[in-house]
């Protein structure tokens, strides 16, 4: 089911495929109930109510921009390009990939991580205006670095007024810098390769590894 440049207000939208998102704005109202796979290539998809069977959730394109304060459960995160905005929250219970691009978590959002997930070489993370990334206990967050040809490249995760928990473990293992900001580690960091640089408003507790050659720096 596809959706290009229009506005369309619904109460109920059931099935086990994908719903794509190409353009315009899409307005879940808080009765419907979604079980297929949530794909939002571009435009603007409003959650007003709960969410709680998503098979998968994308956001694919520049622009893509999931908001509204309700909340989305998904098996598996595809996070490609784009905002998660809105006071609600998003939780994944699988897998999770974050690109090389630049992405942003805004507006007092929440991501989830109760699965393991991998942030692809390359651009930053912002975490705006108290939007939160929390890494559950039990997950594996693997950052594999900027990795611009360079060790001095640096890239960062957070940098608007935003925080990053980390209840499980963080694992860099990529070269180059990653700055975090609003840093409360309550699990465990494992530097195997390049630097991880904490800086503002951070809590370093729980548990550090550090493999040699890496660093881990305040």
């Amino acid at each position: 089911l596809e959706f290009r440049r229009v506005l369309f207000r619904s109460s109920a939208v059931t099935g086990s495929g994908l719903l794509d998102v190409q353009g315009g704005t899409l307005s879940i109202d808080p009765a419907a109930e979604v079980q297929a796979s949530l794909r939002i290539s571009s435009g603007t998809v409003t959650v007003q109510g709960n969410l709680a069977d998503i098979q998968s959730l994308t956001l694919g394109g520049t622009g893509a921009l999931r908001t509204g304060a309700g909340d989305i459960t998904a098996k598996t995160f595809t996070f490609a390009a784009g905002t998660l905005g809105g006071a609600g929250h998003t939780t994944v219970t699988g897998t999770s990939s974050l690109s090389a691009n630049a992405l942003a978590i805004d507006t007092g959002h929440t991501l989830t991580l109760k699965g393991d997930a991998t942030w692809a070489k390359g651009q930053s993370v912002t975490l705006t205006n108290k939007g939160t990334l929390v890494n559950e206990s039990g997950a594996i967050f693997t950052d594999l670095g900027s990795n611009f040809g360079t060790q001095s490249y640096s890239r960062q995760l957070g940098s608007g007024g935003g925080s990053f928990i980390n209840r499980g473990t963080y694992v860099h293992d990529g070269i180059g810098i990653t700055n975090l900001y609003v840093f409360d580690n309550q699990g465990v960091i494992d530097v195997r390769q390049g630097v991880v640089n904490v800086l503002k408003g951070n809590t370093v507790g729980g548990a550090v590894k550090l493999a040699s050659g890496a660093a881990l720096t305040f």
